[in-house]
């Protein structure tokens, strides 16, 4: 090969069983490398018609030879913009192609059903369980949960994909003898529990990454993922996160339009939900710099299960040094002992708790400074930290809820100075809403924060974040403020 030589590459790709029978979709996007000649063709039988939603492709003339209709596109090249940090998918807004021959939503929703349907029935195994997994739970919704949660901890995801089984989920008695199976697996086999024990419900496609628009025309390229909707409680269950208790869902779920097969209704999933974090922090500090300390954490909604998990799956000699750790992040030395707290059930809320030593807390005699902010297993500051990785925005962008709340008590020893203690902030302006208070007391001094964070959708706009940026420019100053202090 030489400059200026061209190269080409040829393939043929041929399915021998369709995915869904008498049925044709695909879906294209723009590629980030350039294009000099991009053309997509499509021949299909005359009376079968292809619907298209195009953006950034030309339609070219259609052409009919032999009872045989081409549809053809030509890639409309350009630069395309970098993806920023957090941003939704480029197929929400960028070039992209999608073609079927299904007439509407509904339609797809048929044809999934159709091949689904019968394998979501319910046999005398299933039935035994769910009968025996919902005993002594009376009201629908806890039996819902309780089942969700059994098929998220006792199925393994494992994706076995052999001829159509993309679209076609394995028989539900089958996912249980055999205790995994992917997301299809999940959701036939927890509708055929929810079945048995009398909630009628139905899988829902839904795309489980970071696309949150779907086309004008339906296209599997964007169902990535099914789960499991309860009409009657109007609740998701997505059985495959196995760190999210039941009653919650993973944030990638949050806000994404889904089609419901046994209607063939388009639904969405919740916008938001809880995820609530309340800590609060004790220093008493030494004379000579060192400070004894203790830390209780308190997270709620969707977060608490996943922190609970990890500490379940950790070894008993790893969480002996998450002290040494949590202390390491801060740029301190020393040890302590963890609080695992309650391991055992899905509650919606878990407590931790850290304590020990820190031994170079304060660089004292000083004068010097003693931070304010700590995050403890996340906190105000990170997540600060997160929305501000982009100056400025483009693109839309994924911004889930959260409402935290951070106290920090520090008592000095009487042989420490107390020379400045910052200003009291606060910052409100639409979905943000942020305080934070020092209060002095002789030698104690008593930070409190709390960042509520509460838009409408589960994305955000380049309108919006130039309305957040400085509010959160702000925060991050006041993050960084300190206690100064000097012996004497």
């Amino acid at each position: 090969m030489a400059v200026g030589d061209r190269l080409v590459f040829h393939y043929v790709l041929k399915r021998h069983t369709a995915l869904f029978p008498g049925q044709f979709e695909d879906l294209s996007t723009g590629s980030f490398y350039r294009n000099d000649d991009f053309l997509l063709s499509y021949e299909l039988p005359d009376d079968m018609p292809l619907y298209a939603d195009a953006d950034g492709f030309e339609a070219l003339p259609d052409e009919h030879a032999r009872g045989r209709k081409r549809y053809q596109w030509r890639y409309l090249g350009g630069p395309n913009a970098r993806l920023e940090a957090g941003a939704v998918n480029y197929l929400d807004y960028g070039r992209r192609l999608a073609v079927s021959t299904f007439a509407d939503y509904a339609a797809f929703a048929r044809a999934y059903q159709a091949r689904a349907r019968d394998q979501a029935q319910p046999d005398a195994a299933i039935t035994a369980l769910a009968l025996r997994l919902t005993a002594g739970t009376p009201d629908m919704r806890g039996k819902a949960l309780t089942l969700a949660n059994w098929v998220r901890r006792q199925i393994r995801y494992v994706g076995v994909y052999i001829g159509p089984g993309g679209v076609v989920p394995h028989p539900a008695p089958e996912v249980l003898a055999q205790r995994y199976g992917d997301c299809k697996d999940h959701a036939v086999l927890l509708e055929a529990l929810l079945g048995a024990a009398g909630i009628p419900s139905t899988a829902a496609l839904i795309n489980g990454a970071d696309i949150y628009r779907l086309p004008a025309v339906p296209t599997l390229g964007v169902f990535s993922h099914v789960i499991n909707y309860v009409p009657s409680l109007g609740l998701f269950l997505d059985s495959t996160a196995d760190t999210v208790a039941a009653g919650f869902l993973p944030n990638e779920d949050l806000g994404k339009p889904v089609l419901l097969v046994e209607s063939g209704e388009l639904s969405r999933t919740p916008e938001t939900e809880a995820d609530v974090s309340r800590q609060h922090l004790r220093f008493d500090v030494a004379s000579g710099g060192s400070a004894q300390f203790h830390v209780t954490k308190a997270i709620a909604g969707m977060p608490a299960e996943p922190f609970r998990q990890t500490v379940r799956d950790t070894k008993q000699a790893d969480r002996e040094r998450y002290v040494e750790h949590l202390l390491l992040g801060f740029g301190q030395r020393g040890s302590g002992q963890f609080d695992a707290g309650r391991l055992d059930g899905a509650e919606e809320e878990y407590q931790v708790g850290f304590s020990g030593l820190s031994e170079d807390f304060a660089n004292v005699p000083g004068p010097t400074g003693v931070r304010t902010a700590y995050d403890v297993w996340g906190g105000i500051a990170g997540k600060v930290s997160a929305y501000l990785q982009e100056k400025t925005r483009l693109q839309d962008f994924s911004c889930p809820g959260f409402d935290y709340e951070d106290e920090a008590d520090f008592n000095f020893a009487a042989g420490l100075r107390i020379l400045a203690v910052p200003r009291q902030l606060s910052l409100r302006d639409g979905a943000l809403d942020y305080q934070s208070d020092y209060a002095r007391k002789g030698n104690l001094v008593t930070v409190r924060r709390h960042l509520r964070f509460a838009p409408p959708r589960a994305t955000c706009t380049p309108a919006d974040y130039a309305r957040m940026r400085p509010l959160l420019e702000r925060m991050q100053r006041d993050l960084k403020n300190q206690i100064i202090i000097e012996a004497g």
